[in-house]
């Protein structure tokens, strides 16, 4: 590194366990603060979604997108008719 063959290889390790440092401590300040919303959500959330079928057809066409192959199995699909 360039850094080093100026005689400041000192100054890069700083300023990369700095970057790494930062970046370790934002990712699990992220993580916890979305790991308490998911939890709240689901104690707090509705528990029963019963839509009338205009709305729920509404929904599932617009949805297509954000739906996993889990979510297409016979058993979650019982549950919204």
């Amino acid at each position: 590194m360039w850094f080093s063959s100026v005689g400041l290889g000192k100054v890069f390790s700083t300023l990369l366990m700095v970057k790494v440092g930062l970046g370790l401590t934002f990712g699990a300040i992220f993580f916890f603060i979305m790991w308490g919303n998911l939890l709240l959500t689901d104690r707090f959330g509705a528990r029963d979604l019963s839509f009338d079928r205009k709305t729920r057809s509404f929904v599932d066409s617009r949805t297509w997108f954000a739906r996993t192959p889990s979510a297409s199995t016979p058993r979650s699909r019982s549950s919204w008719v």
